[in-house]
């Protein structure tokens, strides 16, 4: 039997080695990958080689979506202190997704899938860049993120009713999209296309489910693929205005 683990390199405590000068600073950036250089880097530092490997990962991602590509990586930028040229280089990213979009409003699954407008999920198109979008709307105060939010809403709107219950390519993830959009907006149209995907799931999934007419879920009680994801979405539309995406909206 394979083992399933890496036996744990780290020493039991290596002490944080503070730079003394203005050269050992820089060389705390910029100097050394090792495993013990790093635990022992300060906290400041270590920090920003964190926040530079985050935004090095853009560069090699193919995906767009939430789940695994750009969508995700800029919605966790925006929950970390970035330098002004760090700023225009997430909403440049975002701005290149907003013109790169299919003509229907969704988004491409992936640098290689500019042709394929199928996909209507949290994990790829519409749903979770609708998410990342709504965010740097509020962190940027952007109208040009707040418009492409709404544009994606109405995708997910007449395209998002989907043969599945979950969170990452589902209904209830779905709804996500609107409960977002109303937190930022306060517009009542949100509010009533969030409760309007949570009473079809509340109405009619068990039915469509055991009819083989809906998808329980790859993993049917999980959160992300299954009835948990619903379970979670319906005790989140208890108190709209304090609905949060599981994991991702913090």
């Amino acid at each position: 039997m394979a083992v399933r683990f890496f036996q744990n390199p780290m020493p039991e405590f290596i002490p944080e080695a503070t730079p003394s000068t203005p050269q050992e600073q820089e060389e705390a950036l910029t100097v050394g990958n090792s495993l013990t250089k790093l635990l022992a880097m300060p906290h400041a530092p270590l920090s920003e080689r964190l926040k530079r490997a985050a935004l090095d990962l853009k560069e090699t991602a193919m995906y767009w979506g939430a789940a695994h590509g750009l969508a995700g990586i800029m919605h966790v930028l925006m929950d970390m202190e970035l330098k002004p040229d760090e700023i225009e280089d997430v909403k440049g990213t975002l701005k290149y997704m907003i013109s790169n979009r299919f003509s229907s409003g969704n988004y491409p699954a992936s640098e290689d899938d500019r042709k394929s407008d199928v996909l209507v999920h949290w994990c790829h198109g519409a749903p979770g860049i609708a998410l990342t979008l709504v965010k740097a709307a509020k962190v940027f105060g952007d109208k040009e993120f707040l418009d492409a939010a709404m544009e994606a809403g109405e995708v997910v709107w007449n395209r998002g009713l989907l043969k599945k219950v979950g969170i990452c390519h589902g209904i209830s993830g779905n709804a996500y999209v609107f409960l977002s959009l109303y937190q930022l907006t306060r517009d009542v149209k949100h509010l009533y296309r969030a409760k309007a995907f949570a009473c079809f799931l509340l109405d009619r999934a068990h039915k469509l489910i055991s009819g083989g007419e809906m998808h329980g879920g790859d993993r049917p009680y999980s959160l992300f693929e299954g009835k948990g994801g619903m379970a979670y979405l319906f005790l989140d539309m208890i108190d709209p205005s304090l609905s949060k995406f599981p994991a991702y909206e913090l």
